[in-house]
Parts: C-alpha cells; structure tokens; sequence
C-alpha cells in the first residue's frame, strides 16, 4: 500500500531544503562563521525540528525559528568575538 503522505512529505522536504539553502547563502553572505558547542546544539535543533516537520509534530515556522537560531549561532557581528 502506498504512503498517502508521501507527496506531502516530499514538499515539505523541498520546501525546507530551499530555505537552508536560502539561509545557508545569507551566513555565506555574512562573512565570518564561528563553529562552538551553541552552532552544533543548534544544528542538531534544526535536524530535529526538520523530522518533526515531516511527521507532523511541528510546522514549517518552527524550522525557520530553528535555522534562525542557527545561523545567529555562527554568525561573527564583532571581531572581539573571534578567538585567535
């Protein structure tokens, strides 16, 4: 028997990979990235969020709160930041 909501599935996984990719081009487009303890716990929030999106336990906002949260984790705004 053939998952009805597979095709819902597949949209909500193009949709999402457009928007990482759309975020992914802004923290390219920012400059400096900065790797720590906060950008992986962060990353593992939007691959958690992401699965919950296609289970139906979240909706697509609650992504995009995710990969925002992401990318302000990583994002460098102050060159004080930076650990030589």
């Amino acid at each position: 028997m053939k998952d009805e909501l597979e095709p819902r599935r597949q949209t909500l996984n193009d949709v999402m990979d457009a928007m990482m990719m759309s975020t992914m081009k802004n923290v390219i487009a920012g400059g400096i990235w900065k790797s720590s303890d906060k950008t992986a716990a962060t990353e593992e929030k939007v691959n958690r969020t992401r699965n919950l999106v296609i289970m139906g336990g979240a909706k697509l906002k609650d992504f995009r709160v995710a990969l925002a949260e992401w990318m302000a984790s990583g994002i460098v705004l102050d060159q004080m930041d930076l650990e030589v």
